[in-house]
C-alpha cells in the first residue's frame, strides 16, 4: 500500500488517524533523502556546492563554467583522455565514507549542447587524484557516459587504455541510444580497499519519469576515491560542449519494511497522546 500522507485522513476528520498519517509521511520523506550525503546539488546560483571541486589541468583547451542552472563543460581538439588525462576537465567530489559491504551511488543528468557531433563522451568517472592525474596510466579504469565517439552512439562503460571493464574478457558495456541527453547512475558496493574489487552497477534513462534501465555490472579494484563529471573530445572540427544539471553522490541506505514504518507511526501517535494527556 502506497503512503499518501495525512491529507486523506484529514479529509475524514479522524484526528488520531491524521496524526498517525503524519508520522508515516515523515518517515516516507526520510526515505527519499539519502543518508550521509556527500553531494546532493543542482547548479543553480553562482557558487558551487562546497563539496564540489573543479579539476581543469589546462584552461586553454578546456573550461568549466556554472551558468543558467547548469555546470557547462567545453573542450577543444585532442582532449581525448585514454592512457593520459589529456587535460580532460573534471568536476569532482569525494566518495562517501562507508563500511565494507555498504553501498553508495553517483547520479547526474548530462546533455550535449551541439547536435550531430562525433568524438565526444560525457558522464561519470572515478579516479584517485591528485588534480591533473588521470587516464589509464594513472590508474583510471573506465568512463561511464553518453558516448558519441566513433559509433555506434549510445550509453557506454568504456575501459581506458587497454583495460577491459572489470579486467574481464567481456568487452565494454554498451546500449544503443540516440538521444543528446541522458540520466546516468552508478551504484557501488564498496569493499573499502583498492586491492579487493568493488562491485559497480550502471543505469541510465532518457527522462526523469522513466524507470532506470540496467546497462550491466562488474567488479573492479582501483582507487575510486574521487567521483567526477567529465567531458572528453578528439578531432572533430567544432569544440565540444556539454552541460550537467545536477550531481548526487551519497550512501545508499536500505528502506525499512512497511511494518517498521507502521511501528514508527504508532510510536509517534502514542507520544503525541501522552503530550496531550
Amino acid at each position: 500500500m502506497a503512503l499518501k500522507g495525512p491529507f486523506d485522513f484529514m479529509a475524514r476528520g479522524k484526528r488520531g488517524l491524521e496524526i498517525l498519517g503524519l508520522g508515516l509521511l515523515v518517515m516516507e520523506g526520510m526515505l527519499t533523502m539519502p543518508a550521509f550525503a556527500v553531494v546532493v546539488t543542482t547548479f543553480d546560483g553562482s557558487e558551487l556546492d562546497s563539496n564540489v571541486f573543479l579539476d581543469v589541468p589546462d584552461s586553454s583547451v578546456a573550461q568549466i563554467v556554472q551558468e543558467n542552472g547548469e555546470l557547462r563543460f567545453s573542450a577543444s581538439l585532442g582532449v581525448d583522455m585514454w592512457n593520459k588525462r589529456a587535460s580532460a576537465p573534471f568536476a569532482y567530489t569525494s566518495k562517501p565514507i562507508v563500511n565494507a559491504g555498504q553501498q553508495w551511488y553517483a547520479e547526474t543528468q548530462v546533455r550535449f549542447n551541439t547536435f550531430g557531433g562525433v568524438d565526444r563522451i560525457a558522464g561519470i568517472t572515478f579516479y584517485g587524484g591528485p588534480d591533473g592525474a588521470g587516464g589509464y596510466d594513472d590508474g583510471m579504469e573506465f568512463t561511464f557516459g553518453l558516448d558519441q565517439w566513433d559509433g555506434p552512439n549510445g550509453i557506454w562503460v568504456q575501459g581506458l587504455g587497454d583495460n577491459q571493464p572489470g579486467n574481464s574478457d567481456t568487452g565494454n558495456l554498451s546500449a544503443a541510444y540516440g538521444g543528446n541527453s541522458a540520466y546516468l547512475r552508478v551504484e557501488v558496493t564498496d569493499n573499502v580497499s583498492n586491492i579487493e574489487p568493488d562491485s559497480y552497477s550502471f543505469f541510465y534513462k532518457a527522462a526523469l519519469e522513466d524507470s532506470w534501465s540496467l546497462l550491466g555490472s562488474f567488479e573492479a579494484a582501483f582507487d575510486n576515491s574521487r567521483v567526477a563529471l567529465f567531458l572528453k573530445s578528439n578531432t572533430y572540427s567544432v569544440d565540444q560542449d556539454a552541460s550537467f544539471t545536477y550531481f548526487e553522490v551519497a550512501q545508499l541506505v536500505p528502506e525499512p519494511s512497511a511494518l517498521s514504518l507502521l511501528a514508527v507511526g504508532l510510536g509517534g501517535l502514542g507520544m503525541i497522546r501522552r503530550l496531550r494527556s
